[in-house]
């Protein structure tokens, strides 16, 4: 750190009551030289008084950023001032400009929880525009995000150089990882965690379920909701089997449901049992994908002999799949 006193060239003020006593506002000053060419400067003014507090002077400015609907991978620009280290014209690369994006969860009461961030790549810079590539967030860890923040710093001014936040909107696609969890689960493992049901042949008629009665909506509902609120984008496997259900499975967002296969042989079937209830957005269906983007279902043998129902899916929203 480098302290030096800068030279007073002109003190302004303008009598402001009417009582003849000027209220001095403005100072014009000069630097001294020496000082560290562009770098965040650390100024305060002192009279009889005593010393203000510190105002900074080159510190890294941010306004707004475009587009600010965003998706991984793509190319976003933070517009501001002092935006370049050195304030100078960086065509490729950051040469010292530093950008962070924050991930937060929102609740229900809107309030915010970080729960972490990464650096942004940075193409290019100039001291009014910086040009970054939109990070992808892995699922696992960022699934519950819902509010993302950009910060920008660049390159002087240690802990006081950085300038933000500036709110982001990232695409679904960016809590999305490339693939599903490499590691499926087998949904009723006698290790399932936090008390999860496991899946049995109480009365020894080929229909798995938790506690005798046959019905293995609920069980399988604690199975998709647990996962999707704690490991995002997980494979759920179902075991060889009848699962019969009473009303409509209801997906989650990031969650794959998947059954066994033997030889490219489907071994596991989800049963419409013949009391069922399966009335969802403008018509019956054994899945309801309402809002469940980002999940799957496949190899799954369905059997709706018992029970009409109008269609195997009610998913109605984006990057849902069944195969």
């Amino acid at each position: 750190m480098v302290f030096a006193e800068a030279t007073v060239l002109r003190v302004d003020g303008k009598d402001v009551n009417g009582d003849s006593e000027i209220d001095y506002d403005v100072a014009m000053i000069t630097l001294p030289e020496g000082l560290p060419v562009w770098s965040t400067y650390m100024l305060c003014v002192g009279n009889e008084a005593g010393w203000s507090a510190p105002r900074l002077v080159n510190k890294t400015e941010t306004w707004w950023v475009g587009p600010d609907k965003v998706r991984p991978g793509e190319t976003t620009s933070v517009f501001g001032r002092n935006l370049a280290f050195g304030n100078q014209l960086v065509a490729n690369g950051s040469n010292g400009t530093v950008v962070y994006v924050e991930a937060y969860y929102v609740d229900a009461n809107n309030v915010s929880t970080l729960l972490g961030g990464q650096q942004a790549t940075v193409v290019s810079a100039n001291p009014y525009k910086v040009d970054v590539t939109v990070p992808t967030f892995e699922g696992a860890q960022y699934g519950s995000a819902n509010d993302f923040k950009i910060w920008v710093h660049n390159g002087h001014g240690g802990d006081y150089g950085w300038a933000g936040p500036l709110a982001l909107e990232i695409d679904a696609d960016g809590l999305r990882p490339l693939s599903y969890a490499s590691v499926p689960v087998v949904v009723g493992s006698p290790t399932a965690p936090n008390g999860l049901p496991g899946f049995v042949d109480n009365n020894g008629d080929g229909m798995w379920d938790a506690n005798g009665d046959d019905d293995a909506n609920n069980d399988l509902q604690e199975w998709i909701t647990y996962y999707a609120n704690t490991r995002p984008y997980t494979t759920l496997v179902l075991p060889a089997g009848v699962f019969e259900v009473n009303r409509d499975i209801l997906m989650r967002a990031g969650i794959h449901l998947t059954g066994a296969v033997v030889n490219g042989v489907n071994q596991t079937t989800i049963k419409a049992s013949s009391s069922g209830a399966y009335t969802t957005h403008g018509g019956s269906c054994l899945f309801n994908g309402w809002n469940a983007s980002n999940s799957a279902i496949s190899n799954l043998n369905i059997d709706t002999s018992d029970r009409f129902v109008q269609d195997v899916t009610g998913i109605r929203s984006q990057r849902s799949v069944l195969s």
